[in-house]
């Protein structure tokens, strides 16, 4: 089972952040793979982990980031999540 996947990111941790999105899912099975869509242009993943890579034209990545990915299990049964990244830029905290 997949769940979704929600992350608050002051622009100033970008460099340091990276998230594995099956922390909070439950997967039954030994063998599966994943498959990310629309993977924003600031973030990367690898395996089950995304992370900061920033834009290739250098402008800031403020704002919502929004993408899927789906868990194929070798059984065949594929259960997908949603992912929101969110990228605060000159927000004020306090």
């Amino acid at each position: 089972m997949a769940y979704d996947d929600n992350y608050v990111i002051d622009e100033a941790d970008l460099p340091s952040f990276s998230a594995n999105l099956l922390d909070n899912d439950f997967i039954g099975v030994d063998e599966y793979y994943i498959e990310a869509l629309d993977v924003p242009p600031c973030f990367a993943m690898e395996g089950s982990m995304v992370y900061y890579v920033g834009n290739a034209d250098g402008s800031p990545c403020c704002g919502e980031c929004n993408f899927q990915y789906t868990i194929f299990t070798e059984a065949g049964f594929p259960c997908s999540a949603q992912v929101t990244i969110t990228v605060e830029c000159g927000t004020s905290k306090g």
